[in-house]
């Protein structure tokens, strides 16, 4: 079974793809679906090549399924990126894992439709055959496409950083810093 997912681009651990195997009936399919809401963090192995963040010119062969740490589109300003549906003119930073290892990617032509900057760190990517260029994995059409699943503590982790993104301490009130007041060096130490 474990040679099957990784011809699928999974790369799990031996004993978790046992002991999934074990709970469904060795049905592959129903491993793969308990997989997409696995943490590859904690279930993965090294599927990417070690030397892939520091790689002048690579081209990755194969399929991969990672899972998304985050992705920003930094075509828009930092509070705006992170929210919604990104624009036509996007260019987007992806952050993947394969396990032991986080890789960016960008979006240098468009991708498929079902990745946008609002997708929940945890989703599982297919990754196709990309080339990699200084350490950076070049995306474009189907190279990169939106598998489902999710890792409920890192969920719910982006969705606070969402609610609270933006927010600032008060300025008015009892709550407020103290006014800015600058040094004068010409006066003595008051004590006190």
């Amino acid at each position: 079974m474990l040679a099957k997912l990784q011809q699928d681009g999974w790369y799990i651990k031996p004993e978790v793809v046992d002991g999934l195997a074990a709970d469904v009936l060795r049905s592959l399919e129903k491993v793969k679906e308990r997989l997409l809401n696995e943490d590859l963090g904690k279930v993965g192995t090294a599927a990417l090549p070690e030397n892939i963040n520091r790689a002048g010119k690579l081209q990755l062969k194969g399929k991969f399924v990672l899972q998304l740490v985050s992705v920003d589109d930094v075509s828009r300003p930092p509070q705006a990126a992170g929210g919604g549906k990104s624009s036509s003119q996007r260019l987007l930073r992806v952050r993947l894992q394969d396990g032991p290892r986080i890789v960016t990617a960008a979006e240098i032509r468009p991708l498929h439709k079902g990745v946008h900057s609002a997708l929940v760190p945890g989703t599982k990517m297919l990754l196709q055959d990309a080339p990699v260029k200084q350490g950076v994995i070049m995306l474009e059409g189907s190279m990169l496409s939106v598998l489902g699943g999710g890792v409920g503590a890192l969920a719910e982790e982006w969705e606070a950083q969402q609610k609270y993104m933006g927010l600032t301490r008060p300025s008015e009130g009892d709550l407020a810093p103290p006014p800015f007041l600058p040094f004068d060096f010409s006066k003595p130490l008051q004590s006190g």
